[in-house]
């Protein structure tokens, strides 16, 4: 049984939402979030990124992107998950998405992975070995 950070049992486990902020993973996020509520779940909403500048660059492009993802995702979280009875957190990491999956669902007990099918088409990453390897159920959202 999973426990959130009070020690209250969640009966639902944890879902895991991968966005991009695109309006596909907006839908991802609204599907997640009436799982969460309709289960009992912990949310976990998780945007990944890439660095491509240069050593120099690098902290303060990290820093700025992460502001500007809190910010974007502050604005979803009183569109969607405001006034919704779920506990939630929102992750920014740094890497590739489908190894950044793979490190939460290694150190989490995760129920179940969502994604909007447009994300994995159009984020460039192959999926299929993360799906395979992990055995985590797959949900992909139309």
């Amino acid at each position: 049984m999973i426990k959130n950070e009070n020690g209250h049992e969640l009966a639902g486990g944890k879902i895991l939402c991968l966005i991009d902020f695109s309006d596909a993973s907006q839908q991802a996020l609204r599907w997640a979030t009436k799982m969460a509520e309709t289960t009992h779940a912990y949310l976990t909403v998780l945007y990944s990124y890439r660095l491509l500048e240069s050593k120099i660059e690098v902290i303060q492009k990290k820093k700025q992107t992460e502001v500007d993802a809190l910010k974007k995702f502050l604005l979803w979280e009183s569109e969607i998950l405001n006034n919704k009875k779920i506990e939630y957190e929102f992750r920014s990491e740094v890497g590739f998405m489908a190894d950044r999956v793979e490190a939460f669902v290694s150190q989490n007990p995760v129920r179940m992975l969502v994604i909007h099918k447009d994300m994995m088409k159009s984020s460039g990453e192959t999926f299929q070995p993360v799906i395979d390897h992990l055995q985590v159920p797959l949900v992909l959202v139309p």
